[in-house]
């Protein structure tokens, strides 16, 4: 006999793949709002394609593929980038693994991942 399932919708998971990327995108956005800029749309617009995407991103040149992205938006977070894997001592995939390893945890750590980041090089 047939019996009256319900099904429930799958949500997607809170947890994003480019949390670095989303995090500099968002303090970016919200630097736009409070100068009363015109390219927080721009930013707003990225960001959101940027959420919906599952997949994880190995540089801002990928996000081309994403609506809202232009060049000079790749360019910037792939600059950013170089920055904060300089500052880490790191090559620029390694910055971007241990940046978004902090997605489960606060935004602010996000600044002590130069102290943790030697360790967890060591163990890999």
């Amino acid at each position: 006999m047939y019996q009256n399932r319900s099904r429930k919708k799958k949500r997607a998971s809170n947890v994003s793949q480019n949390f670095l990327f989303q995090t500099w995108l968002t303090k970016a956005m919200d630097d736009a709002l409070n100068r009363e800029l015109k390219s927080y749309y721009v930013f707003k617009k990225a960001l959101s394609s940027l959420k919906k995407y599952p997949l994880i991103l190995q540089s801002g040149k990928e996000c081309r593929i994403l609506e809202g992205f232009g060049p000079r938006l790749c360019d910037m977070l792939d600059e950013k980038l170089v920055n904060y894997a300089r500052e880490l001592g790191v090559t620029p995939s390694e910055a971007l693994v241990l940046g978004n390893m902090f997605n489960s945890t606060n935004s602010a750590d996000l600044d002590k991942t130069s102290q943790v980041s030697e360790h967890i090089l060591n163990e890999i």
